[in-house]
């Protein structure tokens, strides 16, 4: 899995990459932007499973990366490192689906239990969608066996949920 890390302080953006086992976690493949457009620009090209961000950055706040990424799609998870502690930021940084916001100078521990919860989270959701893929199959091909046998009434089916449309 991949991960991104935002903040335009270099030291900050490889003590992330030291601080937490990442593999243990399943992340590694890592990127580095050093500002907000950089960083949104790797969003858009990676796609990445988690993006650690920097609240206060001079291009672009970390607040306007999170909502542009939003706007365009992203769906990975977000943790915002701020130096303030002001709930606004974290009400606003919750409205752009963030999740976790992490107060500077950081907790190691903290960090790696919201990484290790991220982690779990990303896993849940692809079981849920591998889950969710057998079922459709199996459903679709149980639903095809009855109208096959004439159990079921074709007329209760979209055709094209099945795959049955044809010339």
């Amino acid at each position: 899995m991949k991960v991104l890390f935002i903040d335009d302080e270099p030291l900050i953006r490889k003590g992330l990459q030291l601080v937490i086992p990442w593999a243990e976690y399943g992340f590694n493949c890592f990127f580095e932007a050093e500002d907000g457009p950089e960083g949104l620009k790797i969003i858009e090209e990676e796609n990445p499973e988690l993006v650690l961000l920097d609240i206060h950055m001079e291009t672009m706040s970390g607040l306007s990366v999170a909502k542009k990424a939003r706007e365009r799609d992203f769906s990975g998870r977000i943790i915002i490192l701020s130096g303030y502690s002001d709930f606004k930021y974290a009400q606003t940084a919750m409205k752009f689906g963030v999740k976790y916001y992490l107060t500077k100078p950081m907790d190691e521990e903290e960090l790696e239990s919201v990484v290790k919860e991220v982690y779990a989270s990303i896993q849940g959701k692809r079981q849920k969608k591998k889950d969710d893929e057998f079922f459709r199959r199996k459903s679709k091909k149980e639903i095809l066996l009855d109208l096959v046998k004439g159990q079921i009434r074709y007329e209760l089916f979209n055709l094209a949920d099945l795959n049955l449309e044809a010339e």
